[in-house]
């Protein structure tokens, strides 16, 4: 059996407003990848969540835009601190 993490949604990082999770996260994110043999990553969404019927808004960081900033930046640095190619998207 292949054990794997299971991680929250950017939305709930973000609810926590712990930037050092935020990057802790994403450096395990890189561990998964980096496990699975890949060397690049698509993400996090760094859209705002203005609309809730939004398909991919769980994606995101939130409505609040210094927090989704700050959350998604972090994560970001923790991916960007490894060999990982980190590509951020939007989904607009």
């Amino acid at each position: 059996m292949v054990w794997q993490r299971v991680f929250q949604l950017v939305s709930v990082i973000a609810s926590t407003w712990d930037i050092n999770l935020a990057q802790r996260v994403g450096k395990a994110l890189v561990e998964e990848f980096r496990g699975k043999g890949k060397n690049q990553m698509l993400g996090p969404a760094i859209d705002l969540n203005r609309d809730p019927r939004n398909g991919r808004s769980p994606e995101s960081g939130g409505e609040d835009p210094y927090l989704n900033a700050q959350i998604t930046s972090a994560i970001i640095k923790g991916i960007q601190s490894t060999p990982i190619v980190n590509t951020e998207f939007h989904s607009g």
